[in-house]
């Protein structure tokens, strides 16, 4: 199941989704296409062991991840998030997203 990413330059953010959100785990699981369920912080917002999580994107690091473990995934454009502390590949495109269970929790995190 390829990873769909929704990008709103008037939002300044990329967010990434898959299925929809009454899709469970198993079915996900059981998707001949689904080859990964990877990315610690995706499952855990998934699995509701916390409420969000933060990552760095350069290029797919937080919505595939999040896409794939049916959880939302949130890119903001380089530079809306403070870099500090990121080392950068590329400062046109790294930046600090959030990956979490819900698009409310998505939207508390980037306050």
């Amino acid at each position: 199941m390829p990873c769909a990413v929704g990008y709103d330059h008037r939002r300044s953010a990329a967010v990434c989704r898959t299925a929809n959100l009454a899709s469970t785990m198993e079915e996900v699981k059981s998707q001949p296409k689904m080859t990964k369920l990877e990315t610690g912080s995706a499952v855990a917002a998934a699995a509701n062991i916390c409420a969000a999580t933060v990552g760095t994107e350069t290029d797919g690091s937080v919505v595939c991840p999040s896409g794939n473990n049916l959880s939302v995934g949130l890119k903001p454009i380089a530079g809306l998030v403070s870099q500090d502390e990121i080392i950068p590949i590329t400062h046109s495109q790294d930046t600090t997203g959030s990956m979490c269970r819900r698009v409310t929790d998505v939207g508390i995190m980037l306050g």
